[in-house]
């Protein structure tokens, strides 16, 4: 059975270093808080608001060390009054039925799902 895990998390700055600092760990706290083995994940969508342009967080989990997953960036659509600064996950992992994940919404993110946090 495949399920969806979705995550985000508002960094600071557009700066190569902001985009990897924060990729990395939205995608340690996603892994981590729900125990996902590596091997079990299928791909990652990885969008980011058009305000992140100096670096690819794909590229970031690559040379993190992160391999054998399927990984798509795209830019979130431009819609008004949008957070800005903000990079999202939408995971797609083989579980079990009675699997259960949980999402994940860091830094300001935090208040595009407050049901979830």
């Amino acid at each position: 059975m495949v399920k969806a895990i979705r995550g985000a998390i508002q960094i600071n700055e557009d700066t190569p270093h902001a985009i990897s600092e924060g990729t990395m760990k939205l995608f340690k706290e996603i892994i981590d808080r729900n125990s996902i083995n590596i091997e079990s994940i299928i791909s990652l969508i990885i969008s980011q608001t058009d305000d992140l342009i100096s670096y690819n967080p794909a590229t970031a989990l690559r040379e993190g060390g992160i391999e054998g997953i399927v990984l798509f960036c795209l830019q979130e659509l431009k819609i008004k009054n949008q957070l800005p600064h903000t990079i999202r996950f939408l995971f797609h992992v083989n579980a079990e039925s009675k699997d259960h994940f949980s999402h994940v919404y860091l830094e300001g993110a935090k208040t595009l799902r407050p049901d979830l946090v």
